[in-house]
C-alpha cells in the first residue's frame, strides 16, 4: 500500500528508558521531536520545493501574456508550443506529485504518529510519579496536559518546518521576482513585509501569552468536572450539586476571561493585517498600472504582479493566523511541560535488583516520616514482624496506619531509618518487584473501567 510504507517510519509506542522531559520550552520540544527529524527535514524540503513551483506558476503564467501579445496567434504556438507543455507538465503533474508526497510525509508519517508517540512517552513517566503528585492536583487536569502538550507540542513542529518554511520560501521568491521585473515594483511588497513583522511582533507575543493563560484554565476546568464525576455518589449524598455547580462555574468564568483576552488580541490582529494587506494591494496595481503606461513593464508582468498581490494577500492571511496558533501551541507546550517534566520523588536505585521473598519477614528500623510537615506521623518506629504473623493496626483517624502500609510499598521514601523484607531494603530494590509481591485489599471500593477479569 501506499500509505503503510510513511505510516510505519516512527514506531509511535518506543519502548525506550525513560527519561526526565527538559524544563526548558525548546529543548522539552526538541526531545519528543527528535524520532521525527528525518521526516521534519524532507518536510521542509518538499514545502520549499512546492513553494517555488507555485510562485514560478504565476511568473510562467505572465510570461504566456507576453508572448500571446507580441507574437499574435499565427506564430505564438510554433514559437512558444514546446514551453507551453512543459509549464502545463510542471502545473498538471510535477506540483500534484510533490503536494502529495509532502501529505504522505506530513499526514501518514509525522502527525497522527507524533501526538500518539508523546502521549504514549509522557503517560508512561507520569506513571511513575509520586503519590503526592497525584494527591496534590486533579487527575482530569493532569490528563488534559497530557493531551494538550502532545497536540502543542506536535503543531508547533509542523508550522516550523512546513508551514513558515513554505511561506518564507513564497514570500522570498515573489520579492526577487517583482524585483526583477520592476525594482520600483518590489518597495510596497518590502513596506509590506516591514509591517507585516511589525504586526507579528505586537500581536503575536500577546497570543502567546493569553494561550498559555488559557490552556492551563482549560485543564483546571477539566479537573474540576472529572473531579465532581469521580466522586458523584459523595456530591449526591452530601447534597452538594449545588456547591459542585458554582465551584465549576468559577472555573468556567476563569476560562471565558482568558478566551475573551485571546479574541481581544485576534480582532486587533486581524484588523491590522486587513489594512496592510489593502494597501499593499492598491499600491502594486497603481504602481503596475502606471508602469506599463509608461512602456517600463510589460502587460504580461503587469498581470503577474496585480495577481500575486491577490494572491499574496490571501496567503499572509492564511499565514499569520497560523503563526497565532504556533504561538497558542508553543503557550500550551510551555503549559504542559511544567507538568510533563517535574522530577520523579520516589525513583529505583541504578543498582536496584528483583525483590525476593523466601519468608516474608517484615522489619521497620527506627522509620521517621512527616509528609514533608513538621508535625511528624510516625516517629522512631521499631517493629518486627515474623514470617506468617498476623498483626493488627490499631488507632484513631490519621495515626498513621494506612501511612505505615504505603511506606511498606515504597509509595513515600521514609525520612530517617529503613524498612526490610527478608533483609532486603525496600529502598534498594525495584518498585515494581516489591508491590507485585504484596498483596492489598484496599477499604476504598474503587474499580478500574474495565472488565472484571482485569481489575482482578
Amino acid at each position: 500500500m501506499l500509505f503503510r510504507p510513511f505510516e510505519r517510519m516512527v514506531d509511535p509506542y518506543p519502548e525506550e528508558n525513560l527519561a526526565k522531559p527538559p524544563d526548558r520550552l525548546w529543548s522539552f520540544i526538541w526531545h519528543y521531536a527528535k524520532p521525527f527529524k528525518w521526516l521534519f527535514l524532507a518536510s521542509m524540503v518538499l514545502s520549499a520545493g512546492i513553494a517555488l513551483i507555485e510562485v514560478f506558476a504565476f511568473e510562467l503564467v505572465g510570461s504566456i501574456v507576453d508572448w500571446a501579445t507580441t507574437d499574435g496567434s499565427e506564430t505564438f504556438w510554433a514559437e512558444h508550443g514546446w514551453k507551453i507543455w512543459l509549464i502545463s507538465g510542471l502545473i498538471a503533474v510535477v506540483w500534484p506529485l510533490a503536494s502529495l508526497l509532502d501529505e504522505l510525509v506530513l499526514l501518514q508519517g509525522t502527525l497522527g504518529n507524533m501526538a500518539m508517540q508523546i502521549r504514549w512517552r509522557g503517560h508512561r513517566y507520569l506513571l511513575r510519579q509520586s503519590n503526592t503528585f497525584f494527591a496534590n492536583d486533579f487527575a482530569g487536569r493532569i490528563a488534559t496536559k497530557l493531551m494538550q502538550s502532545a497536540l502543542g507540542v506536535r503543531d508547533v513542529c509542523i508550522k516550523l518546518t512546513n508551514l513558515f518554511v513554505y511561506m518564507g520560501v513564497y514570500f522570498f521568491a515573489t520579492l526577487i521576482l517583482f524585483a526583477l521585473n520592476d525594482w520600483r515594483l518590489a518597495l510596497p511588497l518590502v513596506v509590506w513585509v516591514g509591517l507585516y513583522g511589525v504586526t507579528m511582533k505586537v500581536f503575536l507575543p500577546r497570543q502567546k501569552k493569553w494561550s498559555e493563560q488559557q490552556a492551563d484554565a482549560r485543564s483546571n476546568l477539566t479537573g474540576r468536572v472529572v473531579d465532581a464525576y469521580t466522586n458523584i455518589q459523595t456530591v449526591k449524598t452530601f447534597g452538594s450539586v449545588a456547591a459542585e455547580e458554582d465551584y465549576t462555574r468559577k472555573g468556567m468564568e476563569d476560562m471565558l476571561g482568558k478566551v475573551h483576552g485571546s479574541m481581544r488580541v485576534s480582532t486587533g490582529m486581524s484588523f491590522c493585517l486587513h489594512t496592510i494587506n489593502g494597501l499593499f494591494i492598491g499600491a502594486t496595481i497603481l504602481l503596475g498600472a502606471l508602469f506599463w503606461s509608461q512602456g517600463h513593464m510589460t502587460i504580461g508582468a503587469f498581470a503577474f504582479a496585480a495577481t500575486m498581490a491577490l494572491r499574496i494577500q490571501g496567503q499572509a492571511t492564511y499565514f499569520l493566523w497560523e503563526a497565532a496558533f504556533l504561538f497558542e501551541n508553543l503557550g500550551a507546550a510551555d503549559d504542559g511541560m511544567k507538568t510533563l517534566s517535574r522530577d520523579i520523588a520516589v525513583v529505583d536505585r541504578n543498582d536496584a535488583k528483583a525483590l525476593t521473598v523466601p519468608k516474608g519477614e517484615i522489619a521497620f528500623e527506627d522509620v521517621c516520616f512527616t509528609y514533608g510537615k513538621e508535625t511528624a506521623v510516625i516517629r522512631d518506629l521499631t517493629l518486627s514482624i515474623r514470617a506468617g504473623e498476623r498483626v493488627g493496626l490499631v488507632g484513631r483517624s490519621g495515626a498513621g496506619k494506612s501511612t505505615l502500609v504505603n511506606l511498606l510499598l515504597r509509595l513515600y521514601d521514609v525520612e530517617k531509618g529503613r524498612i526490610l523484607i527478608d533483609g532486603q531494603d525496600v529502598a534498594a530494590v525495584t518498585q515494581e518487584s516489591l508491590r507485585q509481591q504484596i498483596g492489598i485489599v484496599s477499604q476504598d471500593t474503587s474499580l478500574l473501567h474495565r472488565s472484571i477479569r482485569e481489575n482482578i
